[in-house]
């Protein structure tokens, strides 16, 4: 599309152009050959390509599901197990740690899991007939990062072994906290079981189905400084098994006017890119402040106001947006 001000002003010539010219070409071959076109955002095309006779019909390609990503490490460790049963379980373990990823990543994955193969057995003679073990896709995993959060500071959860379940791998998060065990159970009820059950039935393709509850799409954990609010966070993701995208104050905030605001929305909608996810907003407090507080400022209500309607966006359709915001605060 067009730009606006002084630089839509020089460059109008040569983009009129080369849009003529494209249209010209998409008229004149659309008779003789198909004509398919890629993009990442749709909306920042010209109108004039989704008329009748040019690229009239749309298809959006999301990152792969949980099922999806099941089925994409089957077919990417095919030859390197041949054991049935041990390669669908190792599938759907990697898929579960692997959420948000889309499939370059995780055959980025795959290949530095065969580096790290490689690496280990670079003494021997012959290093290329060794065999790919557990390990070395547990340590790809756990450095691979979605490529629409890499410029983001991103937690990465453990990858567990197969063999447990739910409860076992909310037990396994939660031993480096100690104590709290009515804190740990209220969790498990309230947020983890929930979530689990929602990305199990958007796995399935039951979404719609009515659930015994719905995912709470946002928790705050609040209490004084020192008492392991962030710890707590980052137990919560490893017990979720989901990637955890961590902000801070100095991340959002931007002297230039409406730059704050840009960045918030540009935080969501990244998330939304990789979900599903757990945006973690640290110290909420210095980012957004009570409307009685911040009247005078109004930096301060316009940060609160997109932060609002951001999580307002996140709750009323979490069913498609599918992140869950946690917050900390004093």
């Amino acid at each position: 599309r067009e730009d606006s001000g002084e630089e839509g002003l020089q460059i109008d010539v040569e983009y009129t152009a080369v849009y003529n010219a494209i249209v010209q070409a998409i008229d004149e071959y659309q008779s003789q050959c198909f004509i398919i076109g890629i993009c990442q955002v749709a909306s920042k095309l010209p109108p004039g390509f989704g008329k009748s006779g040019r690229l009239e019909k749309q298809i959006s390609m999301l990152p792969p599901t949980q099922n999806q990503r099941i089925a994409i490490w089957n077919y990417l460790l095919w030859n390197d197990v041949p054991t049935p049963t041990t390669r669908q379980a190792w599938s759907e373990v990697l898929a579960n740690n692997t959420a948000g990823c889309v499939a370059a990543d995780l055959v980025r994955v795959h290949q530095d899991a065969w580096t790290r193969c490689w690496a280990r057995n670079s003494e021997e003679k012959e290093p290329c007939s060794a065999n790919l073990e557990w390990k070395d896709l547990q340590e790809a995993t756990r450095s691979c990062i979605p490529s629409q959060l890499a410029e983001l500071d991103v937690i990465k959860s453990t990858v567990f072994d197969s063999g447990f379940d739910w409860k076992q791998i909310h037990e396994e998060s939660w031993k480096a906290f100690g104590g709290y065990d009515k804190f740990k159970r209220d969790v498990f009820r309230q947020v983890v079981m929930p979530w689990k059950m929602f990305l199990k039935r958007c796995d399935d393709g039951t979404e719609t189905m009515q659930s015994w509850i719905d995912p709470p799409p946002g928790v705050l954990f609040y209490g004084e400084s020192g008492c392991g609010k962030t710890k707590a966070v980052r137990c919560l993701a490893t017990s979720l098994e989901l990637s955890m995208i961590q902000v801070r104050a100095p991340d959002v905030l931007d002297k230039w006017l409406g730059g704050s605001e840009a960045l918030l929305r540009s935080l969501f909608m990244r998330a939304r890119a990789a979900a599903p996810c757990i945006l973690f907003i640290d110290e909420i407090d210095s980012i957004a402040c009570n409307r009685s507080e911040g009247d005078t400022d109004d930096s301060s209500s316009r940060i609160l106001s997109t932060l609002l309607n951001e999580m307002d966006g996140v709750s009323s359709d979490v069913h498609k947006s599918r992140i869950i915001v946690v917050a900390c605060t004093n």
